[in-house]
């Protein structure tokens, strides 16, 4: 990932209409973190959009879970550097920190 290049999280990218934004996202050259609350499936779709590993990455999330939230926003900072992750509502944004 270079350090201009956008980071996208997607909830609920393991299926349907997430997973159609995920695979949009990752071929317009976005890093995409695909949050899932199942790791496993995650992990399944990531390796199908990105098959070399390098712009899509399985995030555990339930957007439901506010412990779950705070655990995938520590993973996002220590994995991408430190940046902002927000919830508002069932919507996740990322923005990395200004240096």
């Amino acid at each position: 990932m270079s350090d201009d290049q956008p980071v996208a999280v997607v909830t609920g990218g393991n299926r349907g209409i997430g997973r159609e934004v995920a695979s949009q996202l990752a071929d317009h050259g976005f890093t995409v973190l695909l949050g899932s609350r199942d790791r496993v499936k995650g992990e399944q779709v990531a390796r199908q959009l990105d098959a070399s590993g390098a712009a899509v990455h399985a995030c555990r999330i339930d957007v439901t879970d506010q412990s779950s939230v705070e655990e995938a926003a520590s993973w996002v900072r220590q994995r991408f550097g430190q940046g902002v992750v927000r919830r508002t509502g069932e919507r996740l944004t990322y923005r990395a920190a200004d240096v």
